[in-house]
């Protein structure tokens, strides 16, 4: 009896400790709950009274803003918007600026690799040497585009540009009594008009319309012929104030 009754006195102790176990984690699991809830309430609240801080901060400065252009005069005001207009300006222009360094970059990069390989030499007048320098690079670019996308100029111009017939001999009789040096002085339009005129091939129409639309149509034909002498030498003469003109000049590397 004494054992049997030391085992149920022990097994309800035992019963009294996991229920008294198991109100203690429930009321520590409720509690953790509810302080959660309170955390995140008071977070909330606090985040909702900051926005609403943020937002009455900045009607208050737009309204003292506001208050400040209706109280300035209409000299300050036309002050104030003068000065908007040139910060406008400044940004536009600045940004205007970039551009043009960028298409310059490309300019000088285009120059460069097109001078890779070329042996130049410059006798003075120096600034007067590049600008025919980028007028001759131009008027080659223009040339080698005009012959390449036309079919009519290919065609035509085969024999002088191959070699096999000379462009200067072949006008002078084609014209008759021109001479060599009043067909220099003809521009491109000009000579075909009085090639067509002639009795040219009729080709030389479609040739015409070419030349217009890619701006060649009043380049003299000084140019085309000087530039078509291979290797021959061009000179650029520079003038400053009361200075001898000094040839510049640029030898194509052979």
């Amino acid at each position: 009896r004494a054992e049997a009754a030391g085992a149920r006195e022990l097994a309800l102790a035992e019963a009294a400790g996991a229920r008294e176990l198991a109100l203690a984690e429930a009321e520590g699991t409720r509690e953790k709950a509810l302080a959660e809830a309170a955390g995140a309430q008071e977070k909330a609240s606090a985040e909702a009274a900051a926005v609403e801080k943020k937002l009455k901060a900045e009607a208050a400065g737009l309204t003292d803003k506001a208050a400040a252009m209706a109280a300035l005069d209409e000299a300050s005001r036309g002050h104030e918007e003068y000065r908007l207009r040139l910060e406008a300006e400044k940004d536009i222009r600045l940004a205007g600026l970039e551009a043009q360094r960028h298409v310059a970059e490309s300019q000088a990069t285009v120059l460069a690799t097109g001078l890779e390989h070329a042996n130049v030499s410059i006798v003075g007048g120096e600034d007067v040497f590049f600008d025919r320098l980028v007028r001759s690079v131009s008027l080659g670019k223009g040339l080698d585009g005009f012959v390449q996308g036309s079919e009519t100029a290919r065609t035509l111009a085969g024999p002088w540009l191959d070699g096999s017939a000379s462009f200067t001999e072949d006008l002078t009789r084609v014209l008759g009594s021109v001479s060599t040096g009043d067909i220099k002085n003809l521009t491109v339009s000009a000579l075909l008009t009085k090639l067509m005129a002639s009795g040219g091939d009729p080709r030389l129409a479609e040739l015409t319309a070419t030349a217009r639309s890619l701006g060649l149509a009043d380049l003299p034909l000084a140019g085309l012929l000087g530039g078509a002498g291979g290797g021959t030498d061009r000179g650029a003469g520079g003038t400053g104030t009361g200075a001898t003109p000094a040839p510049a000049t640029a030898a194509p590397a052979p």
